[in-house]
């Protein structure tokens, strides 16, 4: 029962340009609509093709219905977001984002793919809902020092090269629910050959 005139207006999501805002400012947002990434790269970032969110900023995207789309794939690794150094990535609600292009082989099946995120370095990430799809990658990486947690959500993985969905070389990943689906040659959860 807040006044219309003091009412906040929430903070809307439109294109890849606004995303890179919202992971430097923090906060909240819903997407706006969906949209694809066809040119990733930020040089606020040293030309990291993905969107960083750090120095402990903390960042809640609801899907909002609406879908984020990687539709360029790299040879090399490449992330839709790396979190690090206190950052913080919570994604909530009814939604989708999708990584990779489907037609997409790669030139070098052990080190490729286009994956949703890389989480290093006292950094931390919360699913709770939506639907991941990687067609050519790991959909959650969890490095040195992470927090990875998942409540809840659908996560599909249509790799043809062995990749996983959930990947683990380090820090913790707490899993409370979800639905986990490997269409291709990969598995829903892998640990690191050095960390085994």
């Amino acid at each position: 029962n807040v006044p219309w005139e003091t009412a906040e207006w929430p903070n809307f999501i439109y294109n890849t340009a606004e995303m890179f805002d919202s992971c430097k400012a923090g906060g909240e947002y819903w997407l706006g609509s969906d949209y694809s990434i066809t040119n990733f790269t930020d040089s606020s970032y040293s030309g990291n093709r993905n969107y960083v969110i750090r120095d402990a900023k903390e960042l809640t995207v609801h899907l909002n219905d609406k879908e984020i789309t990687q539709e360029v794939s790299y040879n090399g690794f490449t992330y839709m977001y790396t979190v690090a150094y206190n950052g913080k990535l919570t994604l909530k609600g009814d939604g989708a984002i999708t990584a990779g292009n489907s037609g997409y082989a790669g030139t070098n099946p052990n080190n490729g793919g286009t994956n949703i995120a890389y989480v290093q370095s006292t950094g931390s990430i919360v699913v709770d809902g939506g639907t991941y799809t990687v067609n050519d990658g790991i959909a959650f990486w969890a490095g040195n020092g992470s927090h990875i947690t998942i409540n809840g959500g659908t996560f599909i993985g249509n790799n043809r090269h062995g990749h996983t969905l959930i990947y683990w070389s380090g820090g913790v990943i707490d899993i409370y629910g979800g639905f986990f689906e490997c269409k291709g040659n990969g598995a829903p959860l892998n640990v690191a050959d050095n960390n085994r």
